[in-house]
């Protein structure tokens, strides 16, 4: 349970993703098209 709430408050504060847009971004990922830098900035997920 804690982790639970822990995640929970983890994405209240935008530090990781909603379970949606985890599940949108995982169906992304077998395509032959896909890039890693079509997710979002880099400078954006080291801040």
């Amino acid at each position: 349970m804690r982790f639970v709430a822990a995640r929970n408050r983890a994405v209240r504060k935008g530090l990781l993703p909603t379970l949606k847009e985890l599940g949108t971004a995982m169906s992304r990922c077998p395509r032959r098209s896909y890039h890693p830098s079509q997710e979002g900035s880099p400078r954006r997920a080291v801040a």
